[in-house]
Parts: C-alpha cells; sequence; structure tokens
C-alpha cells in the first residue's frame, strides 16, 4: 500500500506543486507497525500536509519529500496530547504482597484465557504442586508470565503462538531459573 498508492500520490503531487498547479503537497511516516516480515507491515501512517503558506522549510533545498538520511518530520502545529486513563499497572514487585488465593486467581485467568480448559487445569495443577513445597512458587509463575507478556512479538502474536511460547519457554524453561519447570502438556 505505502509503495504503490501513497508514494506515487506523493510523488505525483509534489510534482504539481513544483510547477505550481496545486498549493498542497504531504509528507508521511509509518507510525507504528505489526507483524512480521521487511520491519512489519504498517498499523498507521501520520500524514503532515504542507501549503504555500505554511512550507515544509524556509530553505527550498528542506522543501521536498523525506528521503533517508534527513531528520525526523515534526507537525506543523503541536497539539496537547489527550490524556488516556491508564489501567492500573501492577508493578513486578507488588505480587508478592498479594495473598495467594489472589496470586493463583491471576494466574488461572491467564491461563484459562490462552489453553483450552484441560491443558490449563493441567498446567494449575502442576503449579499448584510446586506451591505446596515452596511459598513463592505463584509469584516466579507471574513474573516469568510478566516478562513474556511484555515481549511485542507474544502480545501481537496468534493464540497458537502464544499456547506454543507458553509450553516450550515459559514453563519448560524460564521457570527453571527457579530451580522448577513443567513439563510440556500431553493430552
Amino acid at each position: 500500500m505505502v509503495e504503490k498508492v501513497v508514494l506515487t500520490a506523493q510523488r505525483e503531487l509534489f510534482t504539481l506543486y513544483e510547477i505550481h498547479k496545486s498549493d498542497v503537497w504531504f509528507d508521511f511516516e509509518v507510525a507504528d507497525r505489526y507483524g512480521r516480515g521487511r520491519n512489519g507491515s504498517p498499523k498507521s501512517l501520520r500524514f503532515y500536509i504542507y501549503s504555500r503558506e505554511h512550507p515544509k522549510s524556509k530553505d527550498t533545498e528542506m522543501d521536498r519529500p523525506w528521503q533517508e538520511g534527513d531528520v525526523p518530520l515534526w507537525p506543523y502545529e503541536d497539539k496537547p496530547k489527550k490524556t488516556v486513563p491508564t489501567k492500573r499497572k501492577v508493578k513486578q514487585t507488588d505480587w508478592l504482597t498479594f495473598d495467594t488465593d489472589y496470586q493463583r486467581d491471576l494466574i488461572s485467568q491467564f491461563l484459562n484465557a490462552i489453553f483450552d480448559t484441560d491443558e490449563a487445569a493441567y498446567y494449575l495443577q502442576k503449579i499448584d504442586d510446586e506451591q505446596q513445597r515452596s511459598v513463592d512458587t505463584y509469584s516466579q509463575v507471574l513474573q516469568v508470565l510478566y516478562e513474556k507478556q511484555r515481549q511485542p512479538k507474544f502480545s501481537q502474536g496468534t493464540k497458537r503462538y502464544k499456547q506454543k511460547s507458553l509450553r516450550e519457554f515459559v514453563f519448560a524453561t524460564n521457570l527453571k531459573n527457579y530451580g522448577w519447570s513443567i513439563e510440556p502438556y500431553q493430552p
């Protein structure tokens, strides 16, 4: 889309601007990306509209579409950003202060959101068994889940990718940092 639609339109409009057949032209940048591939696909584009009254730069050399190596684009008008109320974020050390029932409920909700009922019950049972031997088990599981959720690839991944990641890495490998692990679920 960027190469065939946006860049084509930008070139045509800028050419018309240069020969004084248009009073406006635009520049753009890819604001967000998602997925894999060549740096991922554009999730959103940010457009900068320029006119003869408000050119990109007073320097005619810089009054052209953005090219690799140029300074980053800045909007003509800076509008204050709206403050979006955020959800209460739990600091990674906060779950040590939660009671064990609340910790177990958090883990259960997370597992049930990703796995089917039998597999979620399997992992929760294994975690409960380890909790009987070590008081900090729930907080250890919450820690590795928290670290995994912070990874962009995991948060943007499909449900199957998340399942595989939890089976093969979080429960089988990452928990070994705490001296224990869970074998992958076998139906």
